[in-house]
């Protein structure tokens, strides 16, 4: 809860986006959703105790504000102790199989992709009753669905006859929101 990061709602809002930089990334990165708290799932792929530059844009019917200022932003370091080791959490590099966790997460391919063709989507980790909402830039639904996934394994999507452009699909589960963008050529 401590790394959760609120914004003001802003009317007519579509898309929030948050971009950070700083020394500890290798460029840009940026997070967008549909809501304007930013839960710690998000951030997981962040430095940990490094101050990050934050801007913030947002998509008002379908024109993206102007980037505003920078702010600094750092998020919780792991505590440097050494844990019991009926408290130790597994890592990385032994993932506890039976335990594993996964913060929502989609991948889209091909992404970029043609109008009236049928995209794949996959997550990482076992998810019922994922709603996908494919939308305009202004917001408009254009496809809403709901998705049981299996970890890794692709599901398909058929996009409606659409004209070339950026779309945005939404995956909600539970309280957690992602975006993604789709590029229709």
């Amino acid at each position: 809860e401590n790394d959760t990061i609120s914004l003001q709602p802003i009317t007519g809002a579509l898309v929030y986006e948050l971009e950070f930089s700083g020394p500890a990334l290798t460029g840009p990165v940026t997070v967008d959703q549909t809501s304007p708290v930013f839960y710690p799932n998000v951030f997981a792929h962040l430095p940990k105790g490094e101050t990050l530059n934050v801007r913030l844009r947002v998509s008002i019917e379908g024109e993206w504000s102007a980037w505003s200022d920078y702010c600094s932003a750092a998020f919780a370091s792991i505590d440097e102790e050494e844990p019991d080791e009926e408290d130790e959490e597994p890592t990385a590099e032994e993932p506890d199989e039976e335990n594993e966790t996964f913060s929502i997460n989609l991948f889209i391919y091909p992404n970029p992709s043609q109008s009236g063709t049928v995209i794949r989507t996959r997550m990482k980790g076992d998810w019922e009753n994922v709603e996908l909402t494919l939308r305009t830039l202004a917001g408009t639904a254009l496809k809403k669905l709901r998705m049981n996934y299996t970890h890794m394994e692709s599901q398909a999507l058929n996009l409606p006859d659409i004209d070339p452009g950026i779309y945005f699909l939404t995956a909600v589960h539970g309280r957690s929101t992602l975006t993604k963008k789709v590029i229709i050529q």
